[in-house]
């Protein structure tokens, strides 16, 4: 695990980090990764965000209701 702080979210940052590296990327769906994907690395999405939702109390909204 690393953690690399950049000053914003800009996709600039990301592609200089990932430049060098091949394999799988755990993330979320944060568009500053696209770039790499682009270049052979694969994705393996992160679910914190959907196990975050499920924490929710009372109803979720799933655009069907």
């Amino acid at each position: 695990m690393v953690y690399v702080f950049a000053p914003n979210r800009s996709g600039e940052h990301t592609r200089k980090l990932l430049q060098s590296c091949q394999g799988k990327l755990v993330c979320e769906d944060y568009s500053g990764y696209k770039a790499s994907f682009e270049r052979g690395i694969k994705a393996v999405r992160c679910m914190i965000p959907a196990r975050r939702v499920s924490e929710l109390p009372g109803k979720i909204c799933t655009g069907t209701d």
